[in-house]
């Protein structure tokens, strides 16, 4: 993906809520649809509380860190 230089009020109109910069992670991080690391499974939903998805795939339940391996893991603050 290259780098799109953008104004400051696109960038707070993108990125302004923790919602959009959740999506943006998950869209940067698995370009190809996300992929459980315990079962390999397809099917997700995402848990708002911890930043994190869960796998929906055959009772696995295994849960991810949206931010983990990120330069946004250690953040103790808000991500916009």
């Amino acid at each position: 993906m290259a780098y799109q230089p953008m104004s400051l009020h696109d960038f707070v109109s993108r990125f302004g809520t923790t919602d959009a910069c959740i999506n943006a992670i998950i869209e940067r991080r698995w370009p190809q649809g996300w992929s459980c690391p315990k079962c390999g499974g397809t099917l997700s939903y995402r848990l708002r509380s911890l930043w994190a998805l869960q796998c929906a795939d055959s009772g696995c339940r295994a849960q991810l860190s949206v931010t983990k391996g990120t330069v946004f893991e250690p953040l103790k603050i808000p991500l916009p």
